[in-house]
């Protein structure tokens, strides 16, 4: 089967946060070019609990090791590492973090070059916990408001553009 030209193609993978992941390990040493990478930072030790706030070094948290393997390992010097979050308390079953504390975890992030933006985990854990996703997305200085038409609604219903 060959591959439709007229659209573009994006691959991703969501390794855990030691690196390298056990999982994904040889794929993520230089055998494929991913174009983003989703890592888990959540139960393991190196998730966004072992964050030392203040701190202009982490020795767990290890989103510099991942900012390391973009611009050294990776097949694609241009891959973009994202931050992955638990999206609730209960989502994870360590990691969650929120207010103040995650702004400067995200705020630390955003200093790599290779950063991406934030993941979260799952959809239903973030549409329980209520202003979460507006919090995030004013840690990133994004809007999470979007406009919607009536209009667009209706032509998703019927599964059209």
């Amino acid at each position: 089967m060959d591959a439709d030209s007229s659209k573009a193609y994006y691959l991703s993978a969501a390794p855990q946060c030691p690196y390298p992941d056990a999982a994904d390990g040889p794929m993520l040493d230089g055998a494929v070019s991913f174009d983003f990478v989703w890592v888990q930072f959540y139960n393991n030790f190196c998730g966004l609990q072992s964050y030392v706030d203040g701190s202009t070094t982490q020795n767990n948290f290890n989103f510099e090791t991942w900012d390391n393997w973009a611009k050294q390992t990776s097949a694609n010097k241009n891959v973009k590492v994202f931050l992955g979050i638990p999206a609730n308390s209960g989502a994870a079953g360590s990691g969650y973090e929120s207010g103040q504390l995650l702004a400067d975890i995200i705020n630390y992030s955003k200093s790599f070059s290779s950063f991406g933006g934030v993941m979260m985990w799952d959809m239903s854990q973030l549409w329980a916990n209520t202003g979460f996703l507006d919090a995030v997305s004013g840690d990133l200085g994004i809007s999470s408001k979007r406009e919607v038409s009536t209009t667009t609604l209706r032509k998703a219903k019927r599964g059209t553009r």
